[in-house]
């Protein structure tokens, strides 16, 4: 028995749901959610007028508009960015110098978020985002890529690869949901509150959002972002509250799929310092996935590609050169005790 299948695990699961799910009607108002339509961030409004280069691609998966870009060489290894709940493919801006001379990125907004469409009369679980996703990898020409997933977007690509293992060239799960740690995080602690700080509705809970996400430069990140984004964030609040209670109420167990990877080459990357998903989650991963590398950035929260890009892109880098041959310098990466 793994520890994601064991008693406490599933009891603090159907707990969470039971609270999450008692606590907040804002989810469940069909029509209100009719009526809501999307709107462009002031960080979207700024990369559009600053960073041409930056233009997004769109196509229809599966009655949804989804937009993404697509950087970089076409004949260079491609690489695909899953983002986290709650947040946007322009989390990944601070990687994009330092992966995009070497390799073509592929980073989506998924389905329900960001710029991409979100249809009230859908369902956003976990197994049916992956089906959106193959599509639109499907769509795109390439027979395989690396993924990397952060936080949500972990779980989706390790489902990804448990069910389509030859369009995943290697695995990333970067602070990524899906399994219980052993011990519960301030996030956890929330849910069972009835509460969710990454669903925030107001300024200050934006300003606290980024506090809880991140420990590296945290402050700088909150004040920062906080203004450019903080009212499409607010104005999500109700649709994020949905695709909260979709991704709950998934049929699908990440934890024993992603355990069913063929052992596609994986990397376990962590934050130390991770207040959403606590670091033992790690831990957790490498008993399911016993050949993965496991990383642990030091000082650093929930989303490493904010908090410390320089050593985030080595990381990968370094993982994605031991696995092929693509570099013999190769140096040992960092591992949790």
């Amino acid at each position: 028995m793994n520890l994601q299948e064991s008693p406490v695990s599933v009891a603090f699961a159907e707990e969470v749901v039971q609270a999450y799910c008692n606590g907040n009607p804002l989810g469940r108002d069909d029509e209100a959610l009719a009526r809501w339509q999307p709107r462009r961030s002031g960080l979207q409004v700024w990369i559009g007028r600053s960073v041409p280069a930056l233009h997004p691609r769109e196509c229809r998966v599966d009655g949804h508009r989804m937009v993404f870009w697509d950087i970089g060489r076409h004949e260079a290894s491609p690489v695909v960015l899953l983002h986290g709940f709650g947040a946007s493919k322009e989390n990944w801006l601070p990687l994009i110098p330092l992966l995009a001379r070497r390799h073509r990125l592929l980073i989506p907004d998924l389905p329900g978020f960001g710029a991409s469409d979100f249809n009230v009369g859908d369902s956003y679980t976990a197994e049916i985002q992956v089906g959106r996703l193959r599509d639109w990898f499907g769509r795109l020409g390439i027979d395989s890529a690396h993924f990397v997933g952060s936080s949500m977007g972990g779980a989706l690509a390790g489902l990804m690869a448990s069910q389509a293992p030859e369009q995943v060239s290697s695995l990333t799960l970067m602070n990524a949901a899906g399994v219980s740690g052993r011990r519960r995080s301030r996030f956890e602690q929330s849910l069972l509150n009835g509460e969710n700080p990454l669903i925030p509705g107001s300024f200050g809970d934006v300003i606290r959002l980024f506090r809880l996400a991140t420990q590296r430069n945290r402050n700088w990140i909150a004040w920062l972002l906080s203004p450019l984004l903080y009212r499409d964030m607010i104005h999500r609040e109700r649709v994020n509250h949905r695709l909260f209670l979709d991704l709950l109420n998934s049929n699908t167990d990440p934890a024993k799929l992603i355990g069913q990877t063929e052992e596609r080459p994986t990397l376990i990357l962590w934050g130390d310092k991770d207040q959403v998903l606590d670091v033992s989650c790690a831990d957790v991963l490498k008993r399911l996935l016993p050949h993965a590398e496991q990383c642990i950035l030091p000082n650093t929260g929930h989303l490493p590609m904010l908090e410390a890009p320089l050593q985030t892109a080595a990381s990968l880098q370094r993982f994605w050169r031991s696995q092929y041959c693509l570099d013999t310098a190769v140096e040992p990466m960092a591992s949790h005790s």
